[in-house]
């Protein structure tokens, strides 16, 4: 079973004990990470310095260009919260 496939990711909210809407996704490939995470409710974040995909259809809620942006990004978020 791979991603986008729900299942993936539930396993891993369950496994951490986290409900979607309070996880954060990063992955580089738009389809299986950022949709599949999305799909479910989870904050997602397009690791832009692996690989930019691009595709109009799906948008990420947030592009890190480093892994210092996916900190800051989740600070902010925690911040909000």
């Amino acid at each position: 079973m791979r991603k986008p496939r729900p299942e993936i990711f539930h396993r891993a909210l369950d496994e951490l004990g986290v409900e979607p809407d309070r996880s954060v996704f990063v992955g580089d490939r738009l389809e299986a990470d950022v949709k599949g995470a999305g799909d479910l409710g989870m904050t997602t974040i397009q690791a832009m310095w692996f690989r930019a995909e691009e595709d109009e259809e799906i948008e990420p809620d947030y592009r890190a260009f480093t892994m210092v942006d996916v900190l800051t990004i989740v600070e902010r978020l925690h911040a909000a919260a």
